[in-house]
C-alpha cells in the first residue's frame, strides 16, 4: 500500500468516483488531478489510498470548473459497492441497515482516516453523525462533507432498494445557493448551519432485513477488512505524527521530543519507527508545511508573518525561502497570482 503523503488518507475508490463525476461534466479530469499532485492512474490499484488534503483540492477545483457548487452530491451518485473495497461488500451483505452502519462505524478508518463517524440509538430513532477530526477541519471543506453525507444516504437507499427515507438531515455548512439539490437527493427536511452533520432515521427502518443480506459473504469480507487495516496500521505512526503536528503547529516551533512524549514514545523510539516506515520527523513536518502554506496564503486576512508563525517557522525569511523552494514563487508572488486569477473570473 503506497502512501504518497504522510497524512490522513481516503480509499482509492473515492478518487475513482470523483473522476467519474468530473467526466460527467466533460472536465479535463486528468489535468485537474495532476494540478493537485494526484496520479490518477494509481486509483486502478485496489489497495491505493490518497491523501485527503489534495483530494479535497480536486473536489473544489472540479466544483469551480463545472460551475456546480453542489458537485459533492454528484460524486455520491458514482459510488459503487466496490468503491469501498471489502467494506462496501460487507455493508451490502449486512443483515439490516443497522448492521451496515455498525460496520461503517467499526471500520471507518478503511474509508477515511480523517473522519469520525458515530451512531447513537434512541428509543424510536437513531442518529449517525460525521465530523472531520479537529486537525483536518480547517483544511477540508463543505464539499468534502457534502459528498460523504450524500454517499452514506444514497448507499442506504440502494441497499434498501429505494425504500429508505430518513427523518431528517442536518449539515454544519451554510445554506448553499441551490438548497433544492440537497432536498431532492436526501428526500427529507435538510437543516443547514447546524452544530453537527447528522442523519436521523427510524429504528424500524434500520432493523428491517435487507434484500441483499448474506451472512457468509459479510463475514468473508470482514476478514478482508481486517487484513487491509493491518496493512494500513503499519503506517499508523506516520499518520499519528502528522496529526499531532497539525494540532501543535501555530504554537511555536514544533518540538520533536514533545510530539514523541504525546504519543507515549521516547524520541529515539519514534525516530526508529518512522525510519522503518520509510520517512522521518523532518520529512513529515516539511510535507505538512508545504500543503498548508498555499491554503493559508489564499486567506487574504492572514499576513505573511502570521502564516509563518502558524507553520512553525522561527523567521519569516525561513518561510519565504522554503515556499520559494516548493513552488518557485515567493509567498507574495503566489498571492498576487491568486488575486489576478480571481479578478479575471469577474
Amino acid at each position: 500500500m503506497t502512501l504518497e503523503r504522510r497524512e490522513g488518507t481516503v480509499i482509492g475508490g473515492w478518487t475513482v468516483a470523483i473522476a467519474r463525476a468530473m467526466d460527467h461534466y466533460g472536465l479535463d479530469t486528468e489535468a485537474i488531478f495532476k494540478a493537485c499532485r494526484i496520479n490518477l492512474s494509481q486509483a486502478l490499484d485496489s489497495n491505493a489510498r490518497f491523501p485527503v488534503v489534495p483530494i479535497s483540492q480536486v473536489l473544489q477545483a472540479a466544483a469551480d470548473a463545472s460551475g456546480d457548487a453542489n458537485f459533492g452530491l454528484m460524486v455520491a451518485k458514482y459510488i459503487r459497492p466496490t468503491s469501498w473495497h471489502a467494506l462496501g461488500i460487507s455493508i451490502w451483505a449486512s443483515a439490516c441497515m443497522k448492521e451496515s452502519f455498525e460496520r461503517l462505524v467499526r471500520y471507518q478508518r478503511m474509508f477515511n482516516t480523517a473522519i469520525e463517524i458515530q451512531m447513537v440509538q434512541g428509543d424510536s430513532s437513531t442518529e449517525v453523525s460525521m465530523r472531520f477530526k479537529d486537525a483536518y477541519a480547517p483544511v477540508l471543506g463543505d464539499i468534502d462533507m457534502d459528498a460523504i453525507m450524500a454517499t452514506a444516504l444514497l448507499t442506504c437507499r440502494h441497499v434498501a432498494e429505494g425504500q429508505f427515507r430518513p427523518l431528517g438531515v442536518t449539515l454544519c455548512r451554510p445554506s448553499p445557493v441551490n438548497p433544492e439539490g440537497f432536498e431532492r437527493l436526501f428526500r427529507c427536511p435538510v437543516e443547514f448551519a447546524s452544530d453537527s452533520n447528522r442523519i436521523l432515521m427510524k429504528n424500524d427502518d434500520l432493523e428491517r432485513p435487507l434484500p441483499t443480506r448474506n451472512a457468509e459473504l459479510a463475514m468473508l469480507n470482514d476478514r478482508l477488512i481486517q487484513e487491509y487495516l493491518t496493512r494500513l496500521d503499519r503506517h499508523d505512526i506516520v499518520n499519528q505524527v502528522y496529526l499531532k503536528l497539525m494540532e501543535t503547529l501555530g504554537n511555536g516551533i514544533p518540538d520533536q521530543q514533545q510530539v514523541a512524549r504525546s504519543l507515549h514514545l521516547s524520541q529515539r523510539n519514534m525516530q526508529r519507527k518512522l525510519q522503518l516506515a520509510g520517512t522521518s520527523y523532518q520529512e513529515i513536518l516539511d510535507q505538512l508545511r508545504q500543503e498548508l502554506a498555499p491554503q493559508y496564503l489564499q486567506q487574504s486576512h492572514l499576513s505573511i508573518n502570521e502564516i509563518s508563525y502558524r507553520l512553525g517557522f522561527s523567521r519569516v525569511g525561513s518561510f519565504t525561502r522554503a515556499f520559494k523552494r516548493w513552488s518557485g514563487h515567493s509567498p507574495n508572488q503566489y498571492r498576487d497570482t491568486i488575486s489576478s486569477s480571481r479578478e479575471s473570473e469577474h
